[in-house]
Order: structure tokens, then sequence, then C-alpha cells
């Protein structure tokens, strides 16, 4: 008789929808980008960024800052990795773009070298990359390997475990990704700078672009629990509740829910720079210094 559940991850986020609309229980979504997951004035909710709203910010970042017409794509087979490929595509042809190649490998993968291989006969300059840390570190350092030359740009989910890092090595240096995170560390929000000294304190590092999904998770756990400090365990009470949610200045930043229980924010993008993520910009301005 459990009156919520968070989940994570866009393929168990659609899967469950029918059911807990039918269980009337709240599924708050805390790594579910799909665009299929937005359905009106239901159960569900995500404080979690659409792949839509992520491929009009990538695009527009191909074009005006990398300052590039064409990109090849690779892109695990799996909802998510469907739903953002697709959508950026749509967007950036749209924008005035054009997809050079595009490739599609299985979810837990562990040999690229096809893919990769394919991809550095077409010598794009760029690559927009869909895939989990998992899959995402080890076909990083294959193409490393393979001596494949192009910019890799990838899609938020590569964030999300510590063994990308592990995985990729040194061949992560110079990954560029889109994240909707503010920077912890100069932000000067409250929550945000609580959060940020709780962090430290458990876990003995600062928090950084890959704690997005800690950030996401601690905001919708909070948000749950002031929607049940006022209506128990009476789901219709925190539903109506959630959605009236409006600027909520969470860790994850300021969001509102709409009637698909959707949420926006702005995005940035961060570049892996001797070892750690940093903001993109700052390797703008260093080269123009």
């Amino acid at each position: 008789q459990i009156p919520v559940v968070l989940t994570w991850g866009s393929g168990i986020g659609i899967a469950l929808t029918p059911i807990v609309n039918k269980d009337r229980v709240i599924q708050m979504g805390v790594a579910t980008a799909a665009n299929a997951y937005s359905t009106p004035d239901d159960f569900t909710f995500r404080n979690f960024l659409r792949a839509q709203d992520e491929a009009a910010f990538l695009s527009s970042a191909f074009l005006n800052v990398l300052k590039t017409r064409e990109v090849g794509v690779l892109k695990i087979n799996n909802d998510y990795g469907k739903s953002t490929a697709d959508s950026f595509k749509e967007q950036f042809v749209k924008d005035g773009g054009r997809i050079v190649t595009e490739e599609t490998f299985a979810p837990n993968s562990t040999d690229f070298r096809t893919h990769l291989t394919k991809l550095k006969a077409t010598a794009p300059k760029f690559i927009y990359l869909t895939t989990y840390p998992k899959e995402g570190g080890t076909l990083l350092r294959q193409a490393k390997e393979l001596g494949l030359t192009s910019r890799f740009v990838a899609s938020v989910a590569i964030l999300g475990g510590d063994e990308f890092f592990t995985l990729a090595g040194t061949s992560a240096e110079g990954l560029i990704v889109a994240t909707s995170i503010p920077s912890f560390t100069s932000s000067t929000e409250p929550a945000v700078q609580s959060f940020v000294r709780s962090y430290a304190e458990k876990f003995a590092e600062q928090p950084s672009a890959p704690q997005i999904y800690t950030a996401r998770a601690y905001d919708a756990l909070s948000l749950v629990i002031e929607a049940m400090s006022k209506c128990g365990t009476d789901t219709e009470c925190i539903r109506q509740s959630l959605f009236e949610v409006q600027n909520y200045h969470g860790v994850s930043g300021t969001f509102s829910f709409d009637r698909n229980g959707d949420v926006s924010a702005e995005f940035n993008l961060q570049i892996v720079k001797n070892g750690e993520f940093v903001p993109y910009e700052n390797e703008l301005d260093s080269r123009e210094k």
C-alpha cells in the first residue's frame, strides 16, 4: 500500500506508467528523459528534463558554440537512446544541420570497434553520443585506441555512475556533456550549499556534474516528503500538491511542474579537463587567452 515510488530510467518509468495510474500511486522519475513519459494530468511526475528539451539546447550548441553543421550520431538501443537521438536529429535537421552518419549499439555492449571503425571512415568533426556510463567509458577508451579524432558530445546519462572514469581513464579528456545541473561550487543558494557540505562530509569529495542524479533524487524525495506532510498517504492530494509546485528552489535547480508532470530548466555544457568536469565556457576563456 505504498503511496509513492521513485524510479530510475526511461524504460522503467514508461513501463510502470499504466500500472501506477491504475493503482493511483504517485511515480516520480529522477532519471527519466524519454519524451513518451509525458502524460497529462495523471500520477506520473519527473524532475528530470525531457529529451526534446536537451535536443533543442544541443542543436543550438553544435551550431552556435561548436560551430558545426555536420554531426555523426552514436546511440544505445533502448528507450532512452532512441528518444534522445531521434529528438536531436529532428531538431538539428530542422535548424539547418546535417546528420552525416549514425550507428546503434546494444545495451551492455563491451566491444564498439565495428561502430567506431565506421565512424572513423566517415570522420565527422563531432559525434553526438547517447549512452550510459559503463558503455560510454569503454567506448571512449576504444575510440582513442583506434585513433578516432572526432570529438564526442554526450547526452546527460553518461554522467550516471562512478565507473565512467574508471573505464575511460584519460580517454575521457575533452568529452563535452550537456547537463542541466547548476555549478555546486559557485551556487549561492542555501539549499545547494547545505547539500554540498553534507555530501562532502558523507562521501569525502566535492559534488560535481556526475552528481546530477544524486541532486535530482534528493529534490524528488524532498518534494514528496513536503507533499506527504500535508496529505499523508492520500495520493490524490499528493498529486494535486505536486501539480501546484512552482519555482521550487532545489539542489538541482529551480523548477515547476506542468500538467504533464514535467519540468523545465536551463542547460549548460561541461567538459572533461584533467579528469574532472568543468564548465565549457572556462575552456573557451582559456583558449581566448
